[in-house]
C-alpha cells in the first residue's frame, strides 16, 4: 500500500468523470498517487466487483468502451 510521507495510506480517487464524444464513453482520471500502481474495478450490482483495467501513474487516465453497453456502471479504484 502506498504511504504518504508520514506513514498514513494514500487515499487515491476518481476524479474528473465525463462522457467523451468518443461515441458517449465515460472516462475519469486517478487522483491522489505519485507513484505506483493502481487497479480500477467496476460493478452493476454493488456486490460482485470485476478489475477491468491495471495501469500505473503516470498513466492515470481512463475511458471505458464498455460503459455505453453497461449504463448503470460503478467504479472503484484500488492501490496495492
Amino acid at each position: 500500500m502506498e504511504r504518504d510521507g508520514v506513514g498514513d495510506p494514500v487515499a487515491a480517487r476518481l476524479t474528473g468523470g465525463s462522457f467523451t464524444n468518443l461515441g458517449g464513453q465515460f472516462r475519469f482520471d486517478i487522483g491522489g498517487l505519485d507513484t505506483g500502481g493502481f487497479t480500477i474495478e467496476a460493478t452493476t450490482n454493488l456486490t460482485q466487483w470485476d478489475t477491468i483495467h491495471a495501469d500505473t501513474v503516470p498513466n492515470t487516465n481512463f475511458n471505458d468502451p464498455d460503459s455505453t453497453l453497461l449504463p448503470n456502471r460503478v467504479y472503484r479504484v484500488t492501490v496495492p
